[in-house]
């Protein structure tokens, strides 16, 4: 597999794809807007709804403490850690405490969810679906027949002392006012949005600036890359590639022969209640 030239441009690489494919279709943005996922499958309501009131984060408890022997970390720069949460069928994680946070499920499943301070929930997680909640503490088990493997992107704020030196983000070059016509959205709250989105081979997107943002590639491929004010490169990215970066501002290209799919969270801080 082909490797991108040196660390530095591996993390602008990574960080870059957002919207790749977002000038492929010009008719689904408005339903993008309004695309929000509910994964709470005994209620209607959103599974973020059920932590609006839950206890703020606990630092002695954070889940790649607790959760060490389930967890798998591809990142933690920035004030933000991004890990992949595993649970075979009959696993349990304790009591854990997350601050802000954005979870994508990989591989579904059932979960019992015990909520401190408000109750057990039964949950189906369908794989592809993802969500954005405020900071709780909860345990859980695999009551399922299936492993059940989580993307969880946990977001301190304030940004504090481990601030990105890439150009600042431009907000009038956000990728959500260009266009995200192939991205599909998950939720877009708490100063947080989060999409999906497909890149198919030769798509393009103009020059586009992202804020702090963590990425994830569900089908990985080959690319090209112009970071403004530096040369243009291209690389590979394999499947299960996740990572995090600060501001940056690009232009890019699928080069290869395969879709690319990935999850982008941006992260929009400070957060404003």
């Amino acid at each position: 597999m082909q490797q991108i030239k040196n660390s530095s441009c591996f993390c602008v690489f990574i960080s870059l794809l957002f919207l790749v494919g977002c000038n492929d279709s010009s008719t689904t943005s408005e339903k993008n807007k309004t695309d929000t996922t509910s994964v709470v499958t005994n209620t209607d309501t959103p599974f973020v709804s059920a932590a609006s009131s839950m206890p703020v984060y606990d630092p002695a408890m954070e889940p790649l403490t607790v959760g060490a022997k389930f967890s798998k970390k591809l990142g933690d720069t920035l004030n933000m850690k991004m890990y992949e949460f595993t649970l075979k069928p009959g696993d349990s994680a304790e009591l854990h405490s997350h601050p802000d946070h954005a979870v994508y499920v990989l591989q579904g499943g059932r979960l019992a969810v015990t909520f401190k301070g408000t109750g057990r929930q039964i949950m189906d997680l369908k794989s592809g679906t993802g969500f954005i909640s405020g900071a709780l503490s909860d345990a859980g088990k695999n009551i399922g027949s299936t492993t059940v493997k989580l993307l969880v992107t946990d977001i301190y704020r304030p940004l504090g002392s481990g601030a990105s030196s890439m150009p600042g983000y431009d907000p009038s070059l956000d990728p959500f006012t260009i266009g995200g016509t192939s991205c599909k959205l998950f939720q877009d709250t708490l100063n947080i949005k989060m999409f999906e989105c497909v890149i198919k081979p030769g798509a393009s997107i103009a020059l586009h600036a992202h804020p702090d943002h963590a990425t994830y590639f569900l089908q990985g491929g080959k690319f090209e890359l112009t970071t403004k004010g530096a040369k243009t490169e291209q690389g590979v990215l394999p499947t299960g590639t996740g990572w995090l970066s600060g501001p940056i501002t690009d232009s890019a290209k699928n080069i290869g022969t395969n879709p690319i799919k990935f999850v982008e969270i941006d992260v929009y801080r400070p957060r404003v209640n």
